[in-house]
């Protein structure tokens, strides 16, 4: 088996191509742009194959699991207002954790201000305090 070199045209100057630090001398035109076409087409399947696997991953990175705490049933022995209280102090938990703020049932306006009458405050605080804690105690 005898391999012949191809003549090279008399007016075909020799063309060097770099790519990713890799040196091709090549010669010719047609030769370039076949050598070319399988570089971009190598690169193409890289980049597909690459997508393929990164694409579930960053899907998956996007949707930060948010745990759900269904709301308990207040206790059965509180009046209509501390029921009201705990299911106002549990929500209220629920948004501080959300935003990211320090625990603090106090600085609530519901909890200094009661939004019943007068004679239920104590009940409603009771009920806010407990529903408060239920949910920062949940797990």
């Amino acid at each position: 088996m005898q391999i012949e070199k191809a003549a090279r045209p008399k007016d075909a100057q020799p063309q060097l191509f770099f790519y990713h630090g890799l040196t091709l001398v090549i010669v010719g035109q047609s030769r370039r742009r076949d050598i070319e076409y399988d570089i971009r087409g190598h690169d193409m399947k890289k980049w597909l194959a690459l997508t393929a696997l990164l694409l579930p991953l960053a899907l998956a990175g996007c949707s930060h699991p948010h745990p759900v705490y269904d709301e308990p049933p207040p206790p059965p022995d509180y009046a209509e207002v501390a029921r009201q209280g705990f299911h106002d102090g549990f929500a209220a938990a629920r948004r501080d954790v959300d935003e990211g703020k320090r625990p603090d049932v106090e600085r609530h306006p519901r909890f200094r201000n009661p939004p019943v009458p007068p004679a239920a405050f104590d009940d409603y605080r009771r009920g806010f305090r407990r529903g408060y804690e239920t949910f920062l105690h949940r797990g």
